[in-house]
């Protein structure tokens, strides 16, 4: 384990030494001396190799009969070996032991989604570890916040920062939350959760007038109708995710393409509005997709009521819109 004490003595000697010979970045390793009769002059003489080359000389004057002190090693980022010995005088008489030792300061253990981190068919996920991975689990929660089951992937010393394919749990339902944790050999992890849960809301389309962005009084009723709807899931399912509506406008062909773009986003950002100034407190991220992701193919300056369409969906990750040649630009509301 990393800070682990480790004898590098016969214990009951009159001077027994220590080592917490591996540490986390931000600490440093220490060589613990514990004196078994009083010592005086007590040093450290050390010789540094394998990293930042050089002389290591520490001292402190006076350790008491059953009283310890520690020596910090200040090296860098890695593993050290260090060759010398401790010296001290006990009872009026120089003595002395060698040391060998290697010491270790260690990056924090970090996991990372990688690229296309989910694959649902498979019940697989991909991250990467910036240390020697020994295995991975994956815990799989659900809608209703129950453990969906867990899974435990052996990597075999996988070398840091190659992308590690990790199983979930297959049963129980769609998981709304995927813990994912990486240990290294020494029994170190890092971890980071996905969220691979989204939900389009069933819902009537505001009909606005042409070219514009500015939604009718009569056709509240339907955000009203879309809005309940949101409120519900979030009251079922916000408490176990940092839930997001995302908000994707949609246009026909007539026009041109630029125009209908800033329109398809101006209509977002008029639902997403109205959305927030009627209840929804979670953030609203908006973006649009003009005429470049059609429900219906049509000729060029084809008025076609069904591509005239958004999309409300609840999400915590930006959902992939299907069939689009490329991504909304997402918008968070102020």
């Amino acid at each position: 384990m990393l800070g682990a004490l480790l004898s590098l003595a016969v214990a009951m000697q009159p001077l027994e030494v220590q080592l917490v010979g591996q540490v986390l970045a931000g600490k440093r390793p220490q060589v613990i001396v514990l004196a078994h009769v009083a010592a005086r002059d007590v040093r450290l003489d050390l010789t540094r190799s394998g990293c930042a080359a050089g002389e290591v000389h520490l001292a402190v004057a006076r350790v008491g009969a059953g009283r310890s002190t520690r020596f910090e090693l200040d090296q860098p980022l890695g593993r050290c070996s260090y060759e010398g010995t401790l010296a001290a005088r006990l009872g009026g008489q120089e003595a002395s032991m060698p040391l060998s030792f290697t010491a270790e300061i260690a990056a924090p253990p970090k996991v990372e989604a990688a690229p296309d981190a989910l694959d649902a068919s498979a019940h697989v996920v991909r991250v990467t570890f910036n240390r020697q991975a020994d295995h991975g689990v994956v815990a799989a929660w659900g809608e209703d916040g129950q453990l969906l089951g867990r899974k435990e992937t052996k990597l075999g010393g996988t070398p840091p920062g190659e992308i590690l394919s990790l199983d979930y749990p297959a049963g129980g339902g769609a998981p709304l939350k995927l813990e994912v944790q990486v240990y290294d050999d020494q029994g170190l992890f890092g971890g980071v959760a996905l969220y691979p849960w989204s939900l389009r809301i069933p819902h009537q389309e505001v009909e606005f007038p042409s070219g514009s962005a500015e939604i009718p009084a009569g056709e509240a009723g339907k955000l009203a109708d879309s809005a309940s709807r949101i409120l519900a899931t979030l009251r079922r399912v916000g408490g176990q995710a940092p839930l997001r509506l995302f908000v994707v406008g949609y246009t026909d062909t007539v026009g041109s393409r630029e125009s209908n773009q800033a329109l398809s986003e101006a209509r977002a950002r008029s639902i997403g509005a109205w959305f927030r100034a009627h209840g929804v407190r979670v953030p609203v991220l908006t973006g649009g997709l003009g005429e470049d992701a059609l429900a219906v193919a049509t000729a060029d300056e084809t008025a076609e009521a069904r591509n005239r369409r958004a999309e409300y969906i609840l999400a915590v990750d930006a959902p992939a819109i299907d069939n689009a040649p490329h991504q909304p630009d997402w918008r968070t509301l102020p």
